[in-house]
C-alpha cells in the first residue's frame, strides 16, 4: 500500500467491510483518491476523524492495530 499506516488501515477497513470509495468519499466530501490503493496523498487528521465518525470506527482501535501490527 502507501506511505500512511493510517491511511491505508482505513482503506483495508472499508475494502473488508465492503464500503466503496465513491460512497465513502460522497458521505465525507472526502476525495476518492485519497481513500482508494494508490493514493499519493495520505489523510488529514480532519478527514481521517470524519471518516471514523461517518464510519463508525474509534481512532483509539485504529492506533491499537497499527501499534500491534
Amino acid at each position: 500500500m502507501g506511505s500512511s499506516k493510517v491511511t491505508d488501515y482505513i482503506i483495508s477497513y472499508m475494502e473488508e467491510n465492503g464500503i466503496s470509495a465513491a460512497w465513502a468519499a460522497k458521505i465525507t466530501g472526502i476525495p476518492q483518491e485519497k481513500i482508494t490503493n494508490g493514493y499519493t496523498e495520505p489523510l488529514y487528521s480532519d478527514e481521517f476523524l470524519t471518516l471514523c465518525v461517518r464510519l463508525f470506527i474509534r481512532p483509539e482501535a485504529v492506533a491499537e492495530a497499527i501499534r500491534d501490527s
